[in-house]
């Protein structure tokens, strides 16, 4: 589980994830999310349908990626996850895969989707084998 709370506004941001530990790989799925603009407004909950897998034996790196979320549709209403530098190590891999933009790259995400993200070269990026 995650928490972001924003002082200044009272907001705050939830997101809770299941994860499994397969043979080798990690999943994640079941994900909600739950949002509340302000102090005193109403806390509204909503599902991530995606399947993520990660292998056990890759480090991960993204830089500089957003991925966008349209409540109901509306460009207006719409939450992000926004990745500065993210990186994600097991212990003992034997390769990297690395998706490193030079600006912001948007990626648009569906709420209903129960898609399996799983081999992450066919979006960008690339498998490096340690030297």
């Amino acid at each position: 589980m995650v928490i972001f709370e924003d002082n200044y506004y009272k907001s705050s941001f939830e997101i809770s994830c299941e994860c499994s530990n397969l043979q080798n790989e990690i999943e994640i799925s079941g994900c909600k999310v739950s949002l509340r603009t302000d102090q005193n407004g109403p806390t509204t909950s909503y599902s991530i349908g995606y399947k993520l897998r990660l292998n056990k034996n890759t480090r991960y790196v993204f830089v500089k990626h957003e991925v966008i979320f349209m409540i109901d549709g509306v460009t207006q209403h719409q939450f992000k996850f926004k990745f500065y530098k993210l990186f994600i190590e097991f212990k003992d891999y034997t390769q990297t895969y690395k998706w490193i933009a030079d600006q912001f790259k948007q990626h648009y995400g569906d709420l209903q989707s129960t898609q399996l993200i799983q081999n992450f070269e066919q979006y960008g990026g690339n498998y490096l084998k340690p030297t």
